[in-house]
């Protein structure tokens, strides 16, 4: 009996071994979509008209996220610093950047990560400014999925930018979509 158990044994660590975890992989059901948020900018020592080295922080709050594929996702964050020279003049621009929201559950638990990269093209509007990433989920959940965020700002305000500097700038509105774009 007891060679027959260890066989037995063996042939199931084995079986587990060779099968692994399960892993995610983007779908045609593999979505994410957030229907609100929050992005704030920060801005050291403050952007004016003249051109000048800026710490800039960037944080971005998902909320009210639903996933056919990730049921208990319900928000995300992400959080990226960088350096540039900028002025008030030279905010509307395009650029690549790269980022990893973290996601959560509605228990503050994470739920995962997803590696994004994108182009950011930010636009000047007529009541505002418009900001959108437009590119792929490159790893994580829903790896291969296409990203598109789009965040609206209020008008710059040319005033701050004559004077002390624009320090922070407060969205007004962000949705994004992962996977399914429709």
């Amino acid at each position: 009996m007891k060679p027959r158990f260890a066989l037995l044994l063996a042939f199931l660590v084995a079986t587990v071994t060779l099968i692994g975890a399960p892993t995610v992989s983007a779908g045609p059901l593999d979505n994410v979509t957030c229907l609100s948020g929050t992005q704030s900018v920060q801005y050291s020592p403050g952007v004016t008209a003249t051109p000048v080295e800026q710490r800039i922080d960037v944080t971005t709050d998902y909320q009210n996220c639903v996933s056919l594929s990730h049921p208990s996702l319900h928000h995300g964050h992400f959080a990226i610093s960088t350096r540039e020279v900028q002025s008030c003049l030279t905010l509307a621009r395009t650029e690549e950047i790269d980022f990893t929201i973290t996601w959560y559950g509605d228990d503050g638990a994470v739920v995962g990560h997803s590696g994004v990269s994108v182009t950011r093209i930010v636009s000047d509007v007529a009541a505002g400014v418009l900001v959108e990433y437009v590119g792929t989920v490159t790893s994580g959940l829903a790896g291969g999925a296409p990203f598109v965020e789009q965040i609206t700002y209020p008008s710059l305000n040319l005033t701050a930018c004559l004077s002390d500097g624009v320090q922070n700038r407060n969205s007004l509105t962000n949705v994004t979509k992962i996977g399914l774009l429709v």
